[in-house]
C-alpha cells in the first residue's frame, strides 16, 4: 500500500453522471486513493491524459457514447503505454472480457462487485499485476472451456451484434452513427472486430456467418 503522502491517484471514465459521483464518494473514503478526476466520454479522457498529470490508474467504462471502451483505451495506450486500465462495467460476456484483455486492459470488473473487491482490484492492478473480479473469473473459465458452437454463446459483444443487425437492414455506417450517437470511426471499429471474430471477408459474408451460428 503506497504511503499516504503518495495516493494512488484515478481516473474515472464513464457516461453515467449518478454513478461517477457515487463511485468518487466511495473512493473517497479508502485511505491512499485520491480521485485525479472524472469525465463522461472517451474524448474527454484523452484530453484529460493530455492536458494533466497522468493519473496512475484509469476506471474506464466500456459501453460509453460517441467513443466506447475499447476505442478509448486504444488511443490511450497507442500514445500513453505505461497506463494501467481497469474495464469497470456492467457487460459480463467473454467477448467483452477477450476483447479487453487483446486491447491492454490489466483488470476487469463487473460494476455489481463489493468495494472490497473494487478496491483490491486497484491495488493489484497498481503493483502491476492483473486482476478479475470472482464473476469475471468463471466466465473466463467459462468462455475458454467453450468453444463457440453453431447455437452457443455468441462471439460478439451486444454493440457488436447491434451493430451488425442494422448492417444487415441495408443501413450504412453513417445512420448508424446517428442513430446511436457513435463517431463513424468507432462504427468502423465495430465492423472491423466483427469481421475479425467471425472470420468473415466482408459484412455481407459475417451477416451470413451470423444467421448459421443463430447471432442473428
Amino acid at each position: 500500500m503506497p504511503a499516504e503522502s503518495q495516493p494512488i491517484r484515478i481516473l474515472i471514465a464513464d457516461d453515467q453522471r449518478m454513478w461517477l459521483e457515487a463511485l468518487t464518494a466511495l473512493l473517497s473514503t479508502i485511505p491512499g486513493f485520491e480521485v485525479a478526476g472524472t469525465v463522461t466520454s472517451g474524448e474527454k479522457a484523452l484530453a484529460f491524459c493530455r492536458h494533466n498529470p497522468l493519473p496512475d490508474l484509469i476506471l474506464l467504462d466500456l459501453g460509453m457514447p460517441e467513443m466506447d471502451g475499447f476505442e478509448t483505451m486504444e488511443k490511450l495506450l497507442a500514445s500513453r503505454p505505461e497506463l494501467k486500465i481497469i474495464m469497470l462495467t456492467v457487460h459480463e460476456d467473454f467477448a467483452s472480457i477477450q476483447e479487453s484483455l487483446q486491447k491492454g486492459a490489466r483488470g476487469y470488473v463487473l460494476k455489481i462487485s463489493s468495494k472490497e473487491e473494487l478496491e483490491e482490484s486497484i491495488r493489484q492492478v497498481y503493483s502491476g499485476n492483473r486482476y478479475f473480479d470472482a464473476r469475471v473469473r468463471d466466465i473466463i473459465t467459462e468462455g475458454m472451456m467453450s468453444p463457440v458452437k453453431k447455437n452457443g454463446p455468441s462471439p460478439l459483444t451486444p454493440r457488436e451484434t447491434e451493430v451488425l443487425g442494422m448492417l444487415a437492414e441495408g443501413r450504412t455506417s453513417g445512420e448508424l452513427a446517428k442513430e446511436l450517437f457513435l463517431s463513424v470511426n468507432t462504427i468502423e471499429t465495430h465492423r472491423k472486430n466483427i469481421l475479425a471474430k467471425l472470420g468473415a471477408k466482408n459484412i455481407v459474408e459475417a451477416i451470413q456467418l451470423a444467421k448459421d451460428k443463430q447471432i442473428l
